[in-house]
């Protein structure tokens, strides 16, 4: 009972630091990409910040993005 509990622990897990290491990912594609086409700071920080909010307003899924 204990071992699969512990793998199921230890699988949650990598998929948690999937769904991490693809959000830093597309997080910082949107910045570079926005500093690419030389948007302002403020439209930037708003765009950043409704990144955030879709990704954790949906558990980490991005349907919408």
């Amino acid at each position: 009972m204990l071992p699969a509990i512990v793998g199921g622990l230890a699988s949650l897990m990598a998929d948690l630091n999937k769904d991490i290491r693809e959000y830093r990912a597309k997080f910082s594609e949107l910045r570079l990409s926005m500093q690419r086409q030389k948007l302002n700071q403020p439209l930037q920080h708003a765009l950043l910040q409704y990144h955030n909010y879709i990704w954790t307003r949906q558990n980490g899924a991005d349907e919408l993005l």
